[in-house]
């Protein structure tokens, strides 16, 4: 597993417009068509993607998100920099809480200063930024990989709510 492979599926979980390509998911997410279609492969063996309906299966990939990601895929934090507001410096986080320390993912065109926390891979934050919803949900996996308990509980609730209204 990749953690690229959690970016795919959040994007096809997502995904508006009914039936999808592999090749509309490369080109929204800006990674290579043979990467999209490795990942459904290695998806598909772990039991969070059904090749034959091309759904993703929504209550494995809670559970992953909630109870295996965060071990998986720990969080890495960098220096100050400039880039794109994530964990409780996005929304819906944003709203219900206040703190001190701004967290961005590390990009050149994003418009916040703060702390770096790496990203799941380095397409998130183009990615995240051409859909609101993938954006929401990579940022609350950021605030649940990288939050205390408080911060943790508000992102799972968030976590739940988003992909329950799917």
């Amino acid at each position: 597993m990749k953690p690229m492979d959690i970016l795919v599926l959040l994007k096809i979980f997502f995904w508006p417009y009914g039936r999808w390509t592999i090749r509309e998911i490369a080109s929204s997410i800006c990674i290579g068509k043979t990467s999209v279609d490795r990942a459904l492969k290695r998806m598909a063996n772990v039991r969070l993607y059904d090749p034959a309906s091309r759904k993703v299966l929504k209550k494995n990939l809670e559970e992953f998100i909630l109870h295996g990601l965060p071990y998986v895929f720990p969080v890495q934090y960098g220096k100050q920099c400039s880039g794109i507001a994530t964990v409780w410096s996005a929304s819906p986080l944003k709203e219900k809480m206040t703190t001190g320390e701004k967290v961005v993912w590390p990009f050149a065109k994003g418009n916040a200063r703060g702390k770096a926390l790496l990203p799941l891979c380095p397409a998130v934050p183009k990615a995240a930024l051409a859909d609101n919803k993938l954006y929401e949900m990579l940022s609350l996996i950021d605030a649940y990989r990288a939050g205390k308990t408080r911060e943790r509980e508000l992102a799972r609730e968030e976590i739940k709510k988003l992909l329950g209204n799917k």
